[in-house]
């Protein structure tokens, strides 16, 4: 009996292809290169919450060049036979670039030292061991949504895109000149946004959550029109209207922690004390569906979206029914 290690089989699924990938000069042949680095290792990219799901990034051109490809795939045991690679999913997506977020002059901001007489709205102090809790506390939430999404709706987990990297989180950091709160980053940590795809409206009220570089692109748009009521420099952007409209959603305030509502309307409001809350809230939902008031989770087509339903011919029905 031979000693050798059976060779690894590694073949995209049917309609692996997204949108436009397939005609992006190059991409068919950076895919080949991917192959056969998979035939070697299939646990190159990063693992996914659950057993047999990886994703990675490749360039384009060779020597790490062009645009990239985000690639998500399926080894082995339990989904896939024993050596066995299936590529699910191969989407363009835009590179991080490090000009992208640079703004030259912005400083990020001293942390303001805590004034015992301050009243209700002001800055607040931030404890780092808070933050390392609530950091933990994001992950852990993301971690129960992103686990649910794979076994109950794998629409909606396709668009989860990979996490954003340190290097794109410091420059994101400088541009929006604002100390992120470090529950933010450890949402973006392990996912940078979703895809712009059926499906990604997974959050309640059918919102999605905004990639980094949308995040900026809304930020500076607002701070745009000059109106500080309207919007403020520690204002995030964090969900929006769906994937594709910026025009209402949820900011993080990096002063106090705060999801707010905002809309086109000059809406603005508190919405939930913090992300852990609000995440902690959607999981602990996404568990026991029957104690979910409106909005209501629910199933349409292998999504994740929030009902009642308007359209009944969509398929929906509620995860409690």
């Amino acid at each position: 009996m031979s000693d050798e290690a059976a060779p690894v089989v590694v073949e995209p699924a049917q309609g692996a292809w997204q949108d436009e990938a397939q005609h992006v000069q190059g991409a068919p042949e950076a895919v080949e290169r991917l192959r056969a680095l998979l035939e070697t290792d299939p646990r190159l990219g990063e693992q996914g919450p659950l057993p047999s799901l990886y994703h990675l990034r490749i360039a384009v051109a060779q020597g790490g060049r062009g645009p990239l490809l985000e690639v998500a795939y399926t080894f082995g045991p339990p989904a896939l036979p024993e050596g066995t690679v299936r590529i699910d999913t191969i989407r363009a997506v835009e590179r991080p670039v490090a000009f992208d977020y640079d703004v030259p002059g912005i400083a990020l901001p001293e942390e303001p030292e805590a004034d015992p007489q301050s009243g209700p709205g002001a800055v607040t102090v931030r404890d780092p061991a808070a933050e390392e809790i609530a950091a933990r506390q994001v992950t852990e939430a993301w971690e129960r949504i992103v686990g649910w999404l794979a076994e109950h709706a794998p629409r909606s987990h396709r668009t989860l895109l990979p996490a954003a990297g340190e290097e794109e989180i410091t420059s994101a950091e400088r541009a929006f000149g604002v100390r992120l709160r470090a529950d933010l980053k450890a949402l973006w940590r392990r996912c940078a946004g979703v895809a712009d795809e059926d499906g990604a409206q997974f959050l309640p009220h059918n919102r999605s959550l905004m990639t980094v570089g949308e995040s900026l692109r809304i930020q500076r748009m607002q701070l745009g029109f000059g109106n500080e009521d309207l919007w403020r420099p520690s204002w995030i952007p964090v969900c929006s209207f769906n994937a594709h409209d910026t025009t209402s959603g949820l900011y993080m305030d990096m002063d106090t922690g705060r999801l707010c509502h905002w809309d086109r309307f000059g809406d603005r409001h508190p919405v939930h004390d913090s992300l852990t809350i609000y995440l902690e809230e959607i999981a602990d939902t996404l568990d026991v569906p029957s104690l979910a008031g409106p909005p209501e989770p629910g199933l349409a087509r292998g999504a994740l979206t929030w009902g009642p339903a308007v359209d009944p011919g969509e398929g929906w029905r509620p995860l409690a029914g």
